[in-house]
């Protein structure tokens, strides 16, 4: 998808890169975490399908990035996801809607979904 122009960009600005990737999953993961996780209240397969393409992009980068360090990029994405949904959760304290997102299962299984869905498309990106 970006191989010509952008991966000629990326290792000049590395630190940038990685930010921004990083910033971007915060954002993603604590807007559509309650959109989703399919079987609870709010599910909705358009908000699935436009976060699985910015994790698509974010892979994308972090693929030549994060050439080696495979480990490191599943740690961090998983600490990003993770604030990202706690920011979510305290800005939406009290709602009645979140109180079915609030369980052990969704707190812990998302961050860790997302990062071993990003591992997954760098896996395969690399492979391509």
């Amino acid at each position: 998808m970006f191989r010509a122009p952008i991966y000629k960009r990326i290792p000049k600005s590395e630190l940038h890169y990685k930010v921004g990737g990083f910033l971007a999953i915060l954002f993603t993961s604590g807007m559509t975490f309650t959109f989703v996780i399919p079987g609870l209240k709010g599910f909705d397969s358009i908000f699935l399908a436009g976060a699985i393409f910015i994790y698509y992009v974010i892979a994308n980068i972090f693929e030549k990035v994060f050439i080696d360090q495979r480990f490191l990029m599943f740690l961090l994405t998983c600490l990003s996801s993770s604030l990202g949904m706690v920011g979510r959760i305290l800005l939406e304290w009290g709602e009645y809607s979140l109180i079915e997102h609030m369980n052990i299962f969704v707190i812990i299984g998302y961050p860790i979904t997302v990062a071993l869905l990003l591992l997954l498309m760098t896996f395969v990106l690399t492979k391509l």
